[in-house]
């Protein structure tokens, strides 16, 4: 990672400055900053801002001042810890002698092993965190807001939380480290969250999960909360945690883990119904969708399975019978679970299709099919019937493919030379992203060894940070592979 901002020294620190973390990281940063002050001393701040500087050029700090200047808050600390540092921080919290808080932080790392420019030691890291915390007992809740602005400091709570949600809102850009204590009692009362501190949940217990802080028998438990979740936003991040512990199930369980799945996911999908209802708002129609997907998939749900070929069979017929949303995972299910007679129909209708989102479509869902023959027969159109726009991406998708992930690097590492020649220079770093979904150690050292040999200029720094998960992909299954499959056991 890097810094948002820092001082460019060539055209190309310029051009890469044009990323995730300047528009993103930036973003979100001023929305923690602006949620922690309040709305209305931000804008002042803002206005003011605009006021003093109009018609003339700024620096950065001339932003914070101002904001400064209307809040009486410490904006440009609390700002400068966040744009001239690289990574971000989790905080963790106990609750020592009753009503006392214990809060601390630390840089949040997936790979321990990891560093990157102007990290510095990451061990001395500190952030001026703004927390915006909730917590509960019985019938009393409390909100809080608190800077903390040392490693580790102690706050003084009203009451003895039975729960506590230290991201509220969700608008911090740090993770959460919960225990397990604090894990069940959080998934005891979900309903006292937010769709968007339920996403928050779920999204940091999983990165613990990653960086090795919690099990994934932690995360399944908290999972199981989930059950009655109606935000499609959650059912989407749980579909991503759900489809990364998939990746390292053993074979002899991997029964017991669809069986896990499907009791997770088919009461939510029957309670929906099968079909939208007159006036359904688009959400809880790609809800509908998310929740199918997931169990025809990684729930390998047989009931499923049928009923998309069914919606399939009346898509074909007459394209609006089936909801958009509905459609589109039926043929994602059908892929997963196809042979070569279906991969051969979606090839035909990929060639013969008379709009470009029907044909992107059927050409994406060819990667997921399982098929040895059709899998390979794929690899090779991306390489002569796919538009070079397009075969990138077909690429990046072979890559994931769980049982066929190894063909498609061994075809990448073959064709290597080609596909530099055909494709988008710029689209090389981002088909190298399905890397990441990589799980064998020993091909893991050799996807290493070659972009050691042959690097990906366009992307140097993108390029590292799929090498960086694909390393935390392998270790996440050396650590928790047999865990899990002695727990589903």
């Amino acid at each position: 990672t890097r810094p948002i901002e820092f001082e460019v020294v060539s055209p190309q620190e310029a051009e890469g400055m044009f990323d995730v973390l300047t528009y993103e990281k930036g973003a979100s940063v001023l929305r923690m900053l602006e949620q922690f002050l309040g709305e209305d001393p931000f804008r002042d701040g803002i206005r003011a801002y605009l006021a003093e500087h109009s018609y003339a050029n700024t620096e950065t700090t001339d932003l914070w001042d101002a904001i400064e200047a209307s809040t009486g808050e410490p904006v440009r600390h609390i700002m400068d810890t966040w744009i001239f540092q690289g990574g971000y921080p989790v905080i963790e919290a106990s609750v020592v002698g009753g009503t006392t808080l214990r809060v601390r932080q630390e840089r949040f790392r997936y790979d321990a092993g990891a560093s990157g420019p102007n990290d510095g030691d990451a061990n001395d890291q500190e952030w001026a965190v703004p927390v915006l915390m909730r917590y509960g007992a019985g019938d009393r809740v409390h909100e809080d807001r608190v800077l903390l602005d040392n490693r580790e400091e102690d706050f003084d709570l009203r009451f003895e939380p039975e729960w506590l949600v230290l991201n509220a809102g969700g608008s911090g850009f740090y993770r959460v480290r919960y225990s397990a204590a604090q894990l069940a009692a959080l998934g005891a009362r979900l309903d006292q969250l937010t769709p968007l501190e339920r996403y928050g949940l779920v999204d940091d217990t999983f990165a613990s999960v990653l960086a090795g802080t919690t099990t994934v028998t932690e995360f399944l438990e908290l999972a199981r909360s989930f059950a009655d979740d109606t935000d499609v936003s959650v059912w989407q991040r749980l579909a991503g945690a759900l489809g990364a512990i998939d990746r390292i199930v053993d074979e002899p369980v991997r029964a017991r883990y669809q069986g896990t799945v499907r009791a997770l996911v088919s009461p939510a999908l029957h309670r929906m119904g099968w079909t939208p209802a007159p006036g359904e708002d688009d959400r809880t129609r790609q809800l509908r969708a998310t929740l199918f997907e997931l169990a025809g998939t990684i729930g390998d749900d047989s009931d499923v399975q049928a009923r998309a070929r069914a919606l399939h069979d009346s898509y074909v017929d007459d394209p609006e019978s089936v909801d958009p949303p509905l459609a589109a995972a039926a043929i994602t299910v059908i892929a997963d679970s196809g042979g070569r007679e279906e991969f051969d129909a979606f090839l035909q209708r990929f060639r013969k299709a008379d709009n470009p989102q029907e044909e992107i479509r059927y050409l994406y869902s060819l990667a997921k099919f399982h098929d040895d023959d059709a899998f390979a027969e794929l690899l090779e159109l991306s390489l002569s019937e796919v538009r070079t726009q397009n075969a990138p991406f077909l690429l990046r998708l072979a890559l994931s493919n769980r049982t066929h992930g190894d063909k498609a690097w061994s075809f990448v590492r073959r064709r290597w030379d080609e596909i530099n020649e055909r494709f988008p220079s710029s689209t090389i770093v981002r088909m190298a992203e399905g890397v990441r979904f990589l799980t064998d150690p020993a091909l893991a050292n050799e996807v290493e060894g070659f972009f050691a040999e042959h690097p990906v200029l366009q992307g140097e720094r993108t390029m590292a940070q799929h090498l960086e998960r694909l390393r935390v992909n392998v270790t996440f299954r050396r650590r928790e592979a047999e865990r899990l499959a002695a727990a589903l056991a």
